[in-house]
């Protein structure tokens, strides 16, 4: 068991960093996998913590034309931006207040019949 002080070097921390890494990108490459993503599909992702950043990323390795990231933190949706995803926040009252016709003006009139949303499928598989 490593003490306090060997927890804290350099080593330890890219280490834990590594560890962490090993097991959050496979499950946002599982989650994306999982929604069998056709090339120019849209995929919706709720919460973009590390899993969902690595699910968003994913999307658009397996060819998802467009990536709609779905979260209240600005911080993560930010991030999720920089990943390429577009961004909603799911505590905006003006999308609350204009549920239908925000979503429609934002992304067009069209819906798109094979959007499917990562987490949720994963958790149901």
């Amino acid at each position: 068991m490593p003490t306090s002080a060997q927890s804290r070097s350099p080593k330890a921390q890219a280490t834990n960093r590594l560890l962490f890494l090993s097991d959050i990108f496979p499950t946002g490459y599982m989650a994306a996998e999982n929604c069998d993503i056709k090339q120019g599909q849209t995929i919706v992702v709720f919460g973009c913590g590390p899993v969902g950043l690595f699910a968003i990323k994913s999307a658009f390795l397996l060819d998802a034309q467009r990536v709609i990231a779905i979260d209240t933190v600005l911080e993560r949706l930010a991030l999720a931006r920089e990943a390429g995803a577009e961004t909603l926040d799911y505590t905006d009252e003006n999308l609350h207040r204009h549920r239908g016709s925000h979503a429609s003006k934002h992304w067009g009139d069209e819906r798109d019949e094979n959007a499917d949303e990562a987490v949720s499928n994963t958790a149901s598989k």
